[in-house]
């Protein structure tokens, strides 16, 4: 039982981490207690079908005909109709049990269970199409037919993926347009002591376009507009000449053209693209010692996994973990030695032409490459295998379970999808593979789909348990239908909220009394990624030209002198040094004061890295926002980067940096991201500037903390 529970916890912790959208919903919110995993749950209201969160044209049904498969013998809407998943006697038996509506059919289930024909198909879950017909028209239509047990649209399911990641850059940038727009029409001193005085049309759009292709076709940096006004002057002066951001010095002659104000090539430094070192330092999941969440080590809570991460403590029998998800890198070297990789030797198994040597893609296909680990364009179900089973090599990040082989199973972001992936999962099992466990990091908002109760029975009686993330839109599961509210009966699932690393509960992470189970680490959760998607992490770059961690940590290159206080970037009065509250690496970091009503500048330095004959590349943060109760329940909070240049025009020295990579939404929990340093930074005085604040629904006063690195 140690060797399952392991197992379980590993794929607990990745069901807590994901944001789970809306998917169809209800005209009437059910009473609460309504869902129960059957239909009695669905009658609390009456659905609703919002465009974007089902396939038109399309249905999925479940067919009970006892395994006689004559689908296309009676015409209508089942004709031609795609088999999906076959649902056992026994299984339709028990999710059907309690089932009001489908009493005949559960009837009809327990006598081939009582015949000895218990593991006997006794229907199939069927997705149909017609083109000529809408999705609740087919679902009315298939709902009619004698031979279907229930109907409902082919749902659409999301995780987070760049399209979704683009939105909230989009979002990102709106919100800091909107503040400096504000911040120009008051035409208040800002932290810095400056007025913002720029145009405000200028100053929004200079803020928000990032990198922006000039006239000429070359790429410029956006310039910082007012918020140049607040950061410049850091080190006393308007900043050293140089070329303008727009590739135009100031005095309005081709920046291109030798004259002295042309700099020198900038040598930059070279990192190793290798693995990471040993980072499991910061996965507080499994070994919390509280700094990530400003709270001592005795109060601190995680997995209370005492053998976490020992090589030494003993082997354990393999078994194998169904990621289902939108697939799995297995090229990422913390990830290729755990992979389960019997998908086309199994005999059996490789049926439909979309199975390959790691597990299973609904969309498979050879032209566009898309495999259960190629192809992908999403990488949760990347980082979701991490957390559940990566190496213990001492390198990167270390999994729960150092037993488990990954299967990944790729679903399509459709209920068919999916209950194909279930399918293939209970095919492995009748295989003889030694599946025990579905990690379920998905969802359908408010959509209860009865499909997904059977599919979870099917597999539960072949030994697995299916576990499920409870859902990120920070509702009670209990007073409103869900997707994990489906399975609140299913003795086969186990449903899961998620915590930050104070212990508290995530603010984002939906809950439930009788409608969920456990809860389990889901903020600020550090795993493995994309290999293709290399992040800078200052955090463990031992040669960093300055690393400021705001205690002991911090270290810079040979020449690079702190100030009088030890500092390598120090602050005015807006910020100071705290050894209290939430760290992130080591005992310190900056507490900057912020308001609900707008934004705080900060400017950073200077210090002097000229002597630098290859210069720093890429400059890294880590940040968090916590209420003045030192509680981050409900914050948004949002940061924006700038970095001094020898631009001559001192309005325009500070330049925004775009992010190019990065962790975490931004709320109570740290988060954090990467960006690359333009050519004309100014090196002798090397300065950051900081926009930042916290969007709450109450107006109070929050700390703003970061932890800064350059590298």
């Amino acid at each position: 039982m140690k060797r399952l529970g392991n197992i379980a916890l590993g794929a607990l912790l990745a069901c807590s981490l994901v944001p789970v959208p809306a998917g169809a919903a209800w005209a009437d919110e059910p009473a609460a207690g309504a869902g129960s995993g059957n239909a009695a749950g669905a009658e609390a209201g009456q659905l609703a079908l919002e465009p974007g969160t089902y396939v038109e044209h399309e249905a999925i049904a479940y067919v009970m005909d006892g395994g006689a498969r004559t689908l296309s013998s009676g015409g209508g809407a089942l004709d031609g109709a795609q088999e999906l998943m076959d649902i056992a006697a026994g299984a339709a038996a028990e999710a059907l049990g309690g089932d009001a509506d489908a009493s005949e059919a559960a009837a009809f289930a327990r006598s081939l269970s009582a015949n000895g024909e218990a593991e006997a198909p006794a229907g199939r879950l069927v997705l149909v199409r017609d083109e000529g017909k809408t999705a609740a028209e087919l679902v009315a239509e298939l709902e009619a037919d004698p031979r279907v047990v229930f109907a409902e649209p082919n749902a659409v399911v999301e995780t987070i993926d760049a399209d979704e990641e683009a939105a909230q850059a989009a979002l990102s940038d709106a919100l800091v347009g909107e503040w400096m727009a504000e911040a120009d029409a008051d035409g208040e001193p800002d932290a810095a002591g400056e007025s913002d005085a720029a145009d405000t049309t200028g100053a929004t759009e200079s803020a928000t376009n990032g990198a922006t292709e000039g006239a000429d076709g070359s790429v410029s940096q956006g310039g910082a507009g007012s918020v140049g006004d607040a950061l410049k002057g850091a080190d006393g002066s308007n900043g050293a000449e140089g070329a303008g951001a727009n590739g135009d010095d100031a005095s309005g002659s081709d920046a291109t053209e030798p004259n002295d104000d042309t700099p020198t090539e900038v040598v930059w430094g070279e990192d190793d693209n290798g693995p990471a070192s040993d980072l499991d330092d910061f996965v507080w999941g499994f070994s919390n010692d509280g700094r990530m969440g400003g709270i001592s080590e005795s109060d601190a809570v995680d997995m209370g996994y005492g053998a976490w991460a020992d090589k030494a403590a003993g082997s354990l029998e393999e078994v194998v973990v169904a990621v289902i998800d939108s697939g799995v890198d297995a090229s990422n070297p913390d990830l290729s030695p755990v992979m389960w990789d019997k998908g086309l030797t199994t005999e059996g198994l490789a049926t439909t032409g979309k199975e390959d040597k790691h597990g299973f893609a609904a969309a498979a296909g050879s032209a566009a490459g898309v495999t259960s680990h190629t192809g992908i364009t999403s990488y949760h179900g990347t980082h979701v295998a991490g957390t559940i089973g990566a190496a213990w090599d001492d390198e990167g990040v270390s999994g729960l379970a150092p037993n488990a082989r990954i299967m990944a199973v790729r679903h399509n972001d459709t209920l068919a999808g999916m209950l194909q992936c279930f399918d293939y999962v209970s095919r492995a099992c009748d295989a003889g593979v030694d599946v025990r466990v579905s990690n379920n990091s998905w969802g359908f908002g408010q959509g209860m789909w009865r499909s997904v109760d059977l599919a979870v029975t099917e597999i539960g009686q072949q030994g697995v348990v299916s576990v499920f993330a409870s859902g990120n839109s920070a509702f009670d599961n209990d007073a409103a239908a869900s997707t994990a509210t489906t399975l609140a009966d299913n003795p086969y699932a186990i449903v899961v909220n998620a915590v930050d690393p104070t212990g508290e509960r995530s603010s984002f992470t939906q809950y439930g009394e009788t409608t969920t189970d456990v809860m389990a680490p889901g903020s600020g959760i550090l795993s493995t990624w994309a290999t293709g998607e290399p992040n800078y992490l200052g955090e463990e770059d031992a040669d960093a030209v300055l690393y400021e961690s705001f205690d002991a940590e911090s270290h810079a290159a040979e020449g690079v002198l702190p100030n009088t206080e030890g500092f390598y970037l120090p602050s005015d009065d807006s910020a100071s040094v705290s050894t209290e509250g939430k760290r992130f690496d080591g005992d310190g970091s900056l507490a900057i004061k912020c308001s609900a009503d707008g934004p705080v500048h900060v400017a950073l330095g200077p210090v002097d890295l000229s002597g630098i004959d290859e210069k720093p590349r890429y400059v890294s943060i880590r940040y968090a926002g916590v209420g003045e109760n030192g509680l981050g329940a409900g914050l948004l909070t949002q940061l924006v980067l700038f970095v001094k240049t020898t631009n001559e025009n001192p309005d325009e020295a500070y330049v925004r940096l775009t992010e190019k990579g990065g962790f975490g939404i931004g709320g109570d929990s740290w988060s954090g991201f990467y960006a690359e340093l333009p050519e004309n930074t100014d090196w002798e005085n090397f300065s950051l500037g900081v926009m930042g604040g916290v969007v709450s629904f109450d107006m109070v006063t929050y700390n703003f903390l970061r932890t800064l690195t350059a590298g």
